[in-house]
């Protein structure tokens, strides 16, 4: 078993690095340091936010998440016209839409941060090459892999915290972050790295990665190495803490690199034989598939299947429960796979379209045409649909009032001096400056009209919410926050939240649209209340809530009928968020918690169409915690289908009550 090269072999480097203090208790840098860290700094060019930023998501991997969907929310496109445009002068690839931002990394060697509402540049990060792998994202912080340098930029101004030059050819494919430490490989080895100052903790220089990306499941990282011109290649599954080797499988006959995709303990790699199916905690190997082409592209899972794009134009679904592999689609050539829901999104190169296809229905929905460029690269966030073509990015959603905005920027005028090879790791102290760009302007285009996901420009009525929140045990008034989330008329979501003390609470809410109230207090669970519309909320507003709320323990079940899905779907309605949002922050403070969810359905309808339904709707909510960052291990879903209703299904308030997702804490 090859062992990795550990922090503690590093130490009479770290040492040899290590800054100095002067007279004044001032760190003082030999001078030919200080020369290397203005060689790796980059031009920064800061323009000012418009928009709150806020932490609460993440983007650790290649695509978003481990299932590789290029969306983390789940909710299907809210529209499809164009809301924006932006141009640069280099090919743009790979967008991450996060926090209300879009990062977009360029040929021009800029990695540029866009207002996600109207295109608008917030700031841009110039590198030393062209950039045209994703970046990824965790807790604030932006990690760039850009030619032999790794970047980590503060998310929301842009600055440099750290950079790291390795002795090697460059990155060939988009880190992953997991356990505080961010791994990647390149042709000379693979590596696991300390987020907050990019420290080595250990190298793997046996493990050559010039293709693909590494994945993590449960304290492994996956990474399939292969030694450049040489078609013999091996997947390792690693041990994240140190990085010795757990198992490793080979794989025969295999000129493209793909990456390993991991559901429900079980890893699906592509190769030119076929699909491998390997127990992905022992590496055992299941089963193989074999495929009558080579793949095109990455697999990517969503609503119980793998999609799997091969160079025919061919689109296959495989069933992972029973293995059983479908033609579902045949795009004009090989094509790349984004996905929402039950909705898939096709890339077809050839055809210079993006094809936003129904899985469940088998049909297209509708067709996307960039006359401009071709299609490269898609993500999703929020209903509204980011793509790459040639040298624009575009936003596609619910459409404008007036014509759509276009962001261009100008020539750049600056160029960074070239970086010493001897360089290899820079301290975050060495290189905390910045340089503003001279002379360089960017033309901030102003939007035209007033965009339907901008916010409401009209005063909304409002009606006032009152409320008493208590420990259910002990009736002691507790502190804590309530949120308010309505749908309105249009579509949009308007939210507001407030901190209440003492057991009391006041909020207004539009006084029009569906509203869940969230109640939630520090070491309890939640409550939610949903009102569908304007009576229930007249009538909540004639008297005050009384909520009781419980400490987390065993066996607890939480109630809650604000997941929202689609009519007879289990697709995500995007009023569900805020809930999910809760379950996951309640996971993320207990990280020992294991939960159950249920899902209920009302009567209506056959009983096995309900039972299958409410099966999808809790599998549905199970994956979107998996895609924001909980260990699949924590989480078991099951459906009930009508099978337990807790109101009379003869009536219409009834069955809005059996409709429900409970969520219980287990062993």
């Amino acid at each position: 078993m090859k062992e990795s090269r550990t922090k503690e072999s590093r130490v009479k480097e770290s040492r040899a690095s290590k800054p100095r203090m002067n007279k004044r208790g001032r760190i003082q840098m030999p001078s030919h340091k200080i020369i290397l860290a203005v060689l790796i700094m980059a031009v920064f060019l800061s323009v000012p936010a418009t928009v709150a930023f806020s932490i609460t998501e993440e983007w650790p991997t290649y695509m978003g998440n481990q299932y590789l969907t290029g969306n983390n929310d789940g909710l299907l496109p809210s529209g499809l016209g164009q809301i924006w445009r932006f141009s640069s002068r280099g090919f743009l690839y790979n967008p991450v839409p996060i926090n209300d931002r879009v990062y977009v990394v360029s040929t021009d060697k800029n990695l540029y941060c866009l207002d996600s509402k109207n295109g608008r540049v917030m700031w841009r990060f110039q590198a030393d090459s062209p950039l045209t792998r994703m970046p990824v994202f965790f807790k604030g912080m932006l990690y760039l892999p850009a030619g032999r340098f790794l970047y980590c930029l503060d998310g929301k101004t842009g600055k440099l915290i750290w950079a790291r030059r390795d002795p090697s050819y460059g990155f060939y494919g988009t880190p992953t972050i997991a356990e505080n430490k961010i791994f990647y490989g390149n042709r000379k080895g693979f590596y696991a790295r300390e987020l907050r100052n990019g420290h080595l903790i250990w190298e793997r220089d046996d493990i050559y990665t010039y293709g693909g990306f590494p994945t993590y499941w449960n304290g492994m990282v996956y990474t399939v190495s292969k030694e450049y011109g040489k078609e013999r290649a091996v997947l390792y599954s690693l041990n994240a803490n140190d990085g010795t080797t757990k198992w490793s499988f080979e794989i025969p006959n295999s000129p493209e690199i793909f990456s390993p995709l991991v559901y429900d303990g079980k890893l699906y790699l592509l190769a030119s034989e076929g699909l491998f199916i390997l127990n992905a905690e022992t590496g055992e190997k299941i089963g193989i598939i074999k495929l009558e082409d080579s793949p095109a592209s990455n697999p990517i899972y969503s609503y119980e299947s793998i999609f799997i794009p091969i160079k025919n134009g061919k689109i296959l679904r495989l069933n992972p429960k029973t293995e059983n592999l479908e033609e579902l689609f045949t795009a004009s050539g090989p094509s790349s796979l984004a996905a929402a829901g039950s909705t898939l999104l096709i890339i077809d190169k050839m055809k210079r379209e993006t094809i936003l296809f129904d899985t469940i229905n088998r049909k297209v929905i509708n067709r996307i045409k960039i006359e401009e460029g071709a299609p490269t690269s898609l993500t999703l966030r929020g209903g509204v649909m980011f793509l790459t073509a040639g040298n624009k990015l575009y936003a596609f959603g619910k459409s404008y009032e007036k014509p759509p905005t276009e962001e261009k920027i100008g020539e750049i005028a600056r160029k960074i001096p070239e970086k010493s090879k001897k360089v290899e790791e820079k301290e975050p102290a060495q290189i905390s400056g910045e340089i503003k760009s001279g002379g360089e302007q960017i033309t901030q285009a102003k939007p035209e009209g007033k965009s339907q996901i901008q916010g409401v420009e009209e005063q909304i009525p409002k009606k006032t919410i009152t409320g008493k929140v208590k420990d259910k045990r002990t009736g002691k008034p507790l502190s804590g926050k309530v949120e308010a989330h309505t749908e309105l008329e249009s579509g949009q979501i308007e939210s507001i939240s407030k901190e209440f003390r003492e057991g009391e609470f006041k909020i207004e809410i539009p006084e029009k649209g569906k509203t869940d109230i969230i109640v939630s207090a520090p070491g309890y669970t939640f409550k939610t209340i949903t009102l569908p519309d304007e009576k229930a909320i007249d009538d909540l507003s004639t008297e005050p809530l009384e909520l009781s709320l419980e400490p987390v323990y065993q066996e607890q079940k939480i109630v809650t009928h604000s997941i929202h899905f689609k009519s007879d779907s289990a697709n995500l309605e995007p009023l569900a968020i805020k809930t999910l949002e809760k379950i996951l922050t309640l996971m993320k403070t207990n990280p020992e918690l294991k939960i159950e969810i249920i899902g209920h359905t009302d009567s209506t309808g056959p009983e096995d169409y309900n039972q299958r339904l409410s099966e999808l709707r809790a599998r549905v909510v199970a994956d979107w915690l998996i895609r924001n960052g909980i260990n699949s291990k924590r989480i078991k879903a099951i459906g009930k289908g009508e099978s337990e209703p807790i109101a009379d299904n003869s009536t219409p308030e009834g069955r809005a009550k059996n409709r429900r997702t409970e969520i219980r804490i287990i062993p």
